[in-house]
């Protein structure tokens, strides 16, 4: 199986079904309104799928790095 070939679901996207999938969202959630702020925008704008980094890698460890496991429950 190819990559072309493969597919994968979400609750209202087939992924592989030769549709285009635009997926947008932020690199980290600052907060609750923030990501639904978001959300809105990445819709309005014709994405299928928001995405959202709960953790943030930086090269700073005094810079912000996300919510962590607390954002869990926004998405």
């Amino acid at each position: 199986m190819s990559f072309t070939d493969s597919k994968g679901v979400t609750r209202e996207h087939v992924f592989g079904d030769g549709r285009l999938s635009i997926m947008a969202g932020p690199c980290s959630i600052e907060s609750k309104e923030h990501l639904i702020e978001t959300a809105t925008g990445v819709k309005n704008a014709g994405a299928t799928i928001l995405r959202g980094g709960v953790y943030k890698m930086r090269t700073s460890p005094d810079a912000f790095q996300g919510l962590g496991s607390n954002a869990l429950s926004f998405v």
